[in-house]
């Protein structure tokens, strides 16, 4: 009989114990499962909130994209300017010639049939690339070829300087034009180089002083940007005419290049 009782004790104890253990590995169970759930959401939260922030950064590359493709509002504009023709009425023309001990042109001494200003977008209209084809060749130029690299340019805020000269009467259209290029340099404390290209009048306006306009316009525009020296390219018999504005070959330095084609 005590060993009946005892071996009665023993199972109720092994019993209980065993509920003990069950109701224990079904605790842990529980709090695995709740542990879990927690870190799913967790990963769940952290992955919406990539998932928004990679969309949110996607919609501003889009809009920067689509701002650099198209540029500022009002470049598509067919009065856009190339550059703000303001700058050109601010320049001292009289300090520059006054150091030279020169008598020269200044836009204020123009024809009021002529104005000096920057380059638009709609003079492609004005004959602009018909003036361009008596300096060089010009190629088969469309409208949307034109404005499509005058919104490039325009972009390149501070790179490029395109100054025309138009004819109001007897008809609108560009009858002169320079364009002086700004070069960024690491060199000299980051200084700024210039250079003075596709000086053109028009034949019907050749001997009446607009080149030497358009020639002081660009020398003056380039200092007064702060460029440490301003240089151009010419033919040999048009080297006594760009000296008159302080251009002089300099002996020692060549001009070399290659023409991949024409």
């Amino acid at each position: 009989m005590k060993i009946s009782a005892k071996t009665h004790e023993e199972s109720a104890n092994s019993s209980h114990n065993g509920s003990s253990s069950s109701l224990k590995m079904e605790n842990g169970m529980t709090h695995g499962i709740y542990a879990k759930m927690a870190k799913e959401k967790l990963n769940a939260s952290h992955l919406a909130e990539r998932i928004n922030s990679t969309e949110r950064l996607k919609k501003e590359s889009t809009e920067h994209l689509s701002h650099l493709e198209d540029g500022p509002r009002r470049s598509t504009s067919e009065d856009a300017e190339l550059f703000d023709t303001a700058i050109l009425k601010d320049l001292e023309f009289a300090k520059t010639l006054n150091e030279r001990g020169e008598i020269s042109i200044s836009p204020a001494t123009s024809e009021d049939s002529l104005v000096l200003r920057a380059l638009r977008r709609s003079d492609y209209h004005l004959e602009y690339m018909e003036l361009l084809s008596q300096l060089t060749v010009v190629g088969a130029v469309t409208q949307d070829m034109f404005e499509k690299r005058f919104d490039s340019m325009r972009r390149a805020e501070g790179s490029y300087y395109t100054i025309v000269i138009e004819e109001k009467l007897p008809k609108r259209r560009i009858v002169g034009s320079a364009t002086l290029v700004i070069e960024q340099k690491f060199i000299r404390a980051t200084a700024l180089r210039g250079r003075v290209e596709d000086v053109v009048v028009h034949r019907d306006r050749r001997g009446q002083d607009l080149g030497k306009l358009l020639m002081e316009v660009a020398t003056v525009l380039s200092k007064s940007l702060g460029c440490y020296k301003v240089s151009l390219e010419c033919k040999d018999r048009l080297v006594e005419f760009y000296s008159q504005f302080g251009y002089q070959v300099d002996p020692g330095n060549n001009y070399m290049m290659q023409r991949f084609h024409e």
